[in-house]
């Protein structure tokens, strides 16, 4: 973790950007299967205890994006298997959980929702410091809020997160069945070729009101984070990622 920085957060933003210009992609489809063998995707199922279990691994991941993308019902959503039916926005929150990963691990996660109004641009970095993983969200029925990933949320989060992975993740995907105005819709490719920009390792696509992928984002931001943090300082943001079922389209950036 970095100290906060004086300079300009776009400028640092862009020196950084010039370190990952040397990465491949893959993009994943519907169906494929691509194997990389370093790193492969897990499944974290979440448990509840009556006391703290004895846990293996200990994260704490970091959510960030426009106010009104969808960010707490994405975490409502998969924490506690519901979805909120009424908007009121966040300020900062958390949530703890726990999940039993390979081998019957237990994994403790943190998951702190941020708000996303300018505002609060002075408070929320408070809540960056130990991040393990970096969560930027967007809405797939708002090209401004992909825009605001690449002008707002990248420059902010590697000014004062460097080394952080990051995974960028387009929530509300239901609405593209119920596309009325093309014009204001996010091209799954132009979301991709932002996950390159901003050297996310990972790019995905859910709905916490259907639920249909939740669960599989996270498998894969989680299994990100527990790679990375048992990965050396110098060696971070390079995991390779192995897919074993794709049924996301993503952006896996190596």
């Amino acid at each position: 973790m970095s100290q906060i920085e004086d300079s300009n957060p776009y400028a640092a933003a862009a020196k950084r950007q010039s370190r990952i210009q040397n990465r491949q992609s893959v993009m994943m489809t519907i169906g494929d299967q691509e194997m990389l063998p370093d790193v492969p995707i897990q499944s974290f199922k979440l448990r509840e205890y009556d006391n703290i279990p004895n846990y293996k691994n200990d994260l704490k991941v970091v959510v960030v994006g426009d106010g009104g993308c969808g960010k707490t019902s994405l975490l409502v959503s998969y924490c506690m298997n519901r979805f909120p039916t009424e908007y009121e926005p966040t300020i900062f929150e958390n949530y703890r959980a726990y999940f039993e990963g390979p081998g019957d691990d237990i994994t403790q996660v943190f998951f702190w929702d941020t708000a996303g109004q300018e505002e609060y641009s002075r408070l929320r970095p408070l809540s960056y410091q130990g991040a393990d993983l970096m969560v930027i969200c967007f809405s797939v029925n708002s090209k401004v809020t992909l825009s605001n990933v690449v002008h707002t949320w990248y420059p902010e989060i590697k000014n004062y997160c460097e080394n952080v992975p990051i995974v960028l993740v387009g929530l509300k995907s239901d609405l593209y069945e119920q596309i009325t105005d093309p014009a204001t819709f996010v091209e799954r490719g132009a979301a991709i070729e932002v996950a390159k920009e901003i050297g996310a390792l990972a790019y995905a696509e859910c709905s916490a009101r259907t639920m249909h992928n939740v669960h599989n984002v996270f498998d894969i931001a989680l299994s990100i984070a527990v790679a990375e943090k048992k990965t050396p300082v110098a060696e971070q943001g390079r995991v390779k990622v192995h897919v074993a079922a794709a049924e996301a389209r993503c952006c896996i950036i190596m």
